[in-house]
């Protein structure tokens, strides 16, 4: 018959004090939810509001939806050039802990961007765009439409020609994109509606501090975003994970009964 000492259970429970405070430490650094303005304290982050051009151009306003969403951008049939963004600068102790945890970047959003290039190109594309720049590494996604309406995902401004295709997606319809990068890694990967889309993206080197989303470049485009948000990156152990940590907690514990 088997049965645990008190000093392994002791140590036992130490290890899932340890995992909780480990959980605990994920936090949020930056977000936009729902129909809230960006620039006003009814947001959860007070947002930096940048706008060129004509207004008449300028797509600003809140979406009903569902789901609820913030309209920004530049009129993608416009004639005239102009540019409507959001940004956010975390500080250096926010830079520090996403680099040591790691990080995810997600929107929830829909596109309207009716162009075809190559989003990688940087020239034409579009400018609904959204980034996280640590200071010395930009992580930009850059979305259009292609001539099918279906959603291209793209890397603004990056040597990374890859783009990955929402397939049956329209400009109404909403999808979730996330840069994810996790701890002690040196590239994200993309995940679009939970699933693995792109593997090891590409950065821009470049000394830009800051989160940003909407139009960027100039460039035509106008997107509903439901989401926005970048926080730090926690590895939370799955329950099979939890499963193995026990046993091996009860074997190194374990004695026969003399």
């Amino acid at each position: 018959m088997l049965r645990l000492t008190m000093k392994t259970w002791m140590l036992a429970g130490c290890l899932v004090l340890g995992l909780t405070s480990a959980n605990a430490s994920a936090a949020i650094i930056a977000e936009h939810i729902a129909d809230n303005q960006p620039n006003s304290v009814n947001d959860t982050t007070l947002w930096s509001r940048s706008a060129s051009g004509s207004s008449s151009i300028r797509e600003e306003q809140a979406v009903a939806g569902p789901p609820a969403a913030w309209q920004a951008g530049i009129n993608p049939h416009a004639t005239s050039t102009g540019a409507v963004n959001y940004s956010y600068i975390p500080s250096a102790a926010n830079h520090l802990e996403a680099a040591t945890l790691g990080w995810t970047l997600s929107v929830e959003m829909s596109v309207d961007n009716p162009v075809t290039d190559n989003p990688s190109s940087g020239t034409s594309t579009g400018g609904v765009v959204v980034e996280y720049a640590t200071g010395t590494r930009r992580h930009s996604m850059r979305f259009t439409n292609n001539g099918d309406g279906e959603v291209v995902v793209g890397f603004d401004g990056t040597s990374d020609a890859r783009t990955y295709t929402v397939t049956g997606s329209t400009s109404a319809s909403y999808h979730l994109y996330q840069l994810v990068m996790g701890a002690g890694e040196t590239l994200p990967d993309l995940y679009v509606d939970g699933t693995l889309a792109l593997t090891d993206i590409t950065p821009r080197n470049q000394s830009v501090d800051r989160v940003i989303w909407g139009n960027l470049n100039s460039d035509p485009g106008v997107a509903n975003y439901a989401l926005v948000r970048l926080e730090t990156t926690n590895s939370i152990p799955e329950p099979a994970s939890l499963a193995l940590l026990g046993m091996g907690v009860l074997a190194l514990g374990a004695r026969r009964r003399p």
